[in-house]
Order: C-alpha cells, then sequence, then structure tokens
C-alpha cells in the first residue's frame, strides 16, 4: 500500500460536507421547534444546544424553508404573536386570581367579572 500523497501547505482547504440527509434533519429539527412556536433565533439556539448543529447550517436552512413557504411563515408569525398576547393574558390572570386568593381586600372587578376594568388591590400589613 501506497502512503497518501503529501498536501502542499498552500492547497485550498476543503469546506466539509453537508450531505441532503443532514439537511433534511435539521429541516425536521425545526420543523419540531416550530410545533413547539420557536421563534429563529430559540431554533438556532436549541439547535446548536441540544442537536449540535451550527448556527449558520439552521439560519440557512431556515431562510430556504421562509423562501419556499412565504405564506406559512407569514400566518405563523401572525400566529405567533395572537399566541404571545394569549399565553401573557392568561399569565396574568392566574397570577390576579393567585394574589386576590391570598385573603387581600381585593375588589371584586378582579376576582374574575372580565369586562370590569382592572383595579388595584389594597394591601392590610
Amino acid at each position: 500500500m501506497r502512503a497518501p500523497a503529501p498536501v502542499p501547505h498552500d492547497a485550498p482547504k476543503q469546506k466539509p460536507d453537508v450531505s441532503c440527509s443532514y439537511i433534511l434533519m435539521v429541516q425536521h429539527l425545526i420543523e419540531r421547534c416550530l410545533l413547539l412556536y420557536m421563534d429563529r433565533e430559540d431554533c438556532v439556539k436549541a439547535l446548536a444546544k441540544y442537536a449540535r448543529v451550527r448556527p449558520v447550517i439552521t439560519n440557512t436552512v431556515w431562510k430556504e424553508l421562509e423562501k419556499e413557504n412565504k405564506e406559512f411563515f407569514t400566518a405563523y408569525s401572525k400566529h405567533r404573536a395572537s399566541r404571545s398576547v394569549q399565553v401573557f393574558s392568561e399569565a396574568l390572570e392566574e397570577a390576579t386570581t393567585r394574589l386576590c386568593a391570598q385573603s387581600l381586600d381585593c375588589p371584586e372587578a378582579l376576582r374574575g367579572a372580565s369586562d370590569a376594568p382592572l383595579q388595584p388591590c389594597e394591601y392590610k400589613w
């Protein structure tokens, strides 16, 4: 057997090959992130941390998906925004309920009448 020929120091370095199956795997992982209502930044961070996918790969695949599915990503962005408002409203309602349940002198408007304007609770120390 012959030893491989030495590579000159000035020879261009080859970039690592990214296979089609690897790109499809990244696409699948991005789709799973979308199911969890992640934005691109969160998805990039998650794939880098948990799947060891380089951010440049995730960003490239995400951008290509956006190009190919403009209508979906427009609707997805709107849905994420409305879901954020919904989640915030639910968290606020839950926090208000817990606060009022702590034997505070709290107006009835905070005890569940959603159409009444919110009033601050009066703390009695």
